[in-house]
């Protein structure tokens, strides 16, 4: 029994890997995406891009501050959310880079983090069946 388990948990976490990580990087981020990413972990509110100059530029954040910035600015930048994620995705940065496939496969690994609690909390309490169908959900 322990074994079946073993072999459909590796099937769904594989089969979930699969399709969050096949085209991660293949189209940009979207603006809400690159708002929330960047400026999260950033800890820097964007420009008033509607009183600057007509002429085409080009808006590019340098390296992540410290912590100590990133917290102390994080509420003048997103004050409804907590900043776990930011400070999460400011040290994802400092270490992968922002490009726009390290930016979601964060997200993506931490989701597949969740779908294994899912299961095994589900296969624990519920069953082998009741597992396979609440990771497949």
């Amino acid at each position: 029994m322990l074994n079946k388990a073993f072999v459909s948990f590796a099937l769904v976490m594989a089969l979930a890997a699969v399709l969050r990580f096949v085209g991660i990087g293949a189209d940009s981020l979207w603006l809400d995406e690159g708002y929330q990413s960047l400026v999260g972990a950033y800890g820097r509110t964007l420009p008033d891009f509607t009183s600057l100059r007509s002429e085409p530029f080009l808006f590019r954040f340098e390296n992540p501050p410290s912590y100590a910035v990133l917290l102390k600015n994080f509420r003048k930048v997103d004050p409804l959310c907590p900043p776990l994620y930011a400070v999460a995705l400011n040290s994802w940065i400092k270490v992968l880079g922002a490009s726009d496939l390290s930016l979601r496969s964060l997200s993506a690994i931490l989701s597949l983090g969740c779908l294994g609690a899912v299961f095994i909390f589900t296969f624990t309490f519920f069953g082998l069946e009741a597992a396979i169908f609440a990771g497949i959900i």
